[in-house]
């Protein structure tokens, strides 16, 4: 097995070694390693390049524009910035945490179905009862095993997507 081996390896070099002959101007491998010394080797000396033009930027309607000259619009102004969300990760997680348990007993979108069960009086009684005992020290729901808070928080989010911004007498 060696013997077969060790032949297959010599007619590998053989064909590279013939190969190589063929075309003496294509790299033919690494450099050869040279001993390390204590100097960093020294940069090439820079050369000026010119720049290329500049793209064209253009689209249906649109005139043609340098990529210099062209400017993002947005009309962002007055619109809440949601970014602001994310500087509450901690609360978030807590949050989610309660959304997470509450998929679990109930079903993942179970709150989105409404009902009188999501009746804006029932939420707040619900954000009341874990306000109330947060306030006297207890921080863990005993059915949900989660934080207190963070229940309120998530009640007053429900209370916000059923009943937010509504009319009276909606």
């Amino acid at each position: 097995m060696t013997e077969l081996s060790d032949l297959h390896n010599l007619q590998l070099a053989i064909e590279m070694e013939q190969d190589s002959s063929q075309h003496p101007d294509e790299c033919t491998g690494p450099e050869p390693l040279t001993p390390m010394t204590d100097k960093w080797p020294e940069p090439p000396e820079p050369t000026e390049t010119p720049l290329p033009p500049p793209k064209q930027v253009w689209g249906p309607g649109l005139p043609i524009l340098t990529a210099e000259a062209a400017v993002t619009t947005r009309y962002n102004q007055g619109k809440p910035q949601l970014s602001y969300i994310l500087e509450f990760g901690r609360a978030l997680d807590l949050v989610a945490g309660v959304m997470e348990r509450g998929a679990m007993k109930y079903d993942r979108k179970n709150w989105q179905l409404g009902g009188e069960n999501m009746s804006l009086e029932s939420i707040l009684d619900s954000v009341m009862r874990h306000l109330k005992a947060s306030l006297s020290g207890e921080v863990f729901d005993r059915d949900m095993k989660t934080d207190h808070l963070a229940n309120a928080a998530c009640g007053i989010l429900f209370a916000l997507y059923h009943h937010g911004m509504r009319p009276k007498g909606e």
